[in-house]
């Protein structure tokens, strides 16, 4: 057993891992963070389009484009 110290001040046995194990879970579980919180903001999208299909967003129902009133 050979004790390795990573950059980040973690020990682990080099004979049995390439790099850090440490690191490596704590990479992973941001890149898993990272993709749920993508995967979550794709689906709210889709949500909204899907109600919404046709609609303009930028102007609100009897509202005209110049920010008055349509009467």
């Amino acid at each position: 057993m050979i004790l390795q110290k990573c950059k980040r001040g973690h020990y682990y046995d080099s004979d049995k891992f390439a790099e850090c194990p440490y690191c490596a879970l704590e990479k992973n579980v941001a890149e898993e963070k990272t993709e749920n919180w993508f995967q979550g903001a794709l689906e709210a999208t889709e949500t909204v389009i899907g109600k919404y299909p046709s609609k303009d967003h930028r102007q609100l129902d009897g509202i005209g484009g110049d920010g008055h009133g349509t009467t």
